[in-house]
């Protein structure tokens, strides 16, 4: 697991019940796979909210209530209401469809973050994207009237089960 950003996934999943195999809290990462690697860099830099919690909605009461109490120590994380996640249209040619997931709410939530987030290959067109946003395999980003850059990708992937391995193998190779 990253160490950054996971106070609040510790803390949930050591105080909300355990029904079945899995842990009652994860993070978007853990429950999305990038399908297209040469995609990771814009999804790393794009994908902020990777470290946003999701727990089931009959623990998100209490997943609510411990994240108001941590307080300073999860400062700067997020928690999912999976009641409230917006339905949102995933385009053809979208970030969103360079996400793979089984579970509903993390779905729900990839596509509403970049269901309408055009994938494209050359700087002009980030300016004539139909929907105003769109972005490169780099990570620049145009969402109309801004273009930015994030950050640039560190090459320390977290996004899913690969991500973690390729990360495993490039800390391997520096030490």
């Amino acid at each position: 697991i990253p160490t950054e950003s996971t106070v609040l996934l510790v803390e949930l999943n050591k105080c909300l019940p355990r029904r079945g195999k899995a842990l009652p809290a994860q993070a978007l990462w853990q429950l999305c796979e990038v399908n297209d690697e040469r995609w990771r860099p814009a999804l790393e830099v794009a994908f902020a909210r990777k470290f946003a919690v999701l727990v089931d909605s009959c623990d998100y009461d209490e997943a609510e209530r411990i994240y108001h109490a941590l307080r300073e120590e999860a400062r700067g994380e997020s928690l999912v209401n999976p009641s409230q996640v917006p339905t949102a249209k995933r385009l053809r040619g979208s970030l969103a469809e360079k996400l793979e997931t089984d579970h509903p709410v993390a779905r729900a939530v990839v596509d509403h973050l970049f269901g309408d987030v055009l994938c494209v290959e050359r700087l002009q067109d980030l300016r004539t994207s139909p929907t105003g946003r769109a972005i490169m395999p780099d990570g620049f980003i145009a969402q109309r009237p801004f273009v930015q850059r994030p950050r640039q990708y560190d090459n320390r992937p977290c996004i899913g089960k690969r991500g973690l391995e390729k990360q495993r193998a490039w800390l391997a190779e520096q030490i």
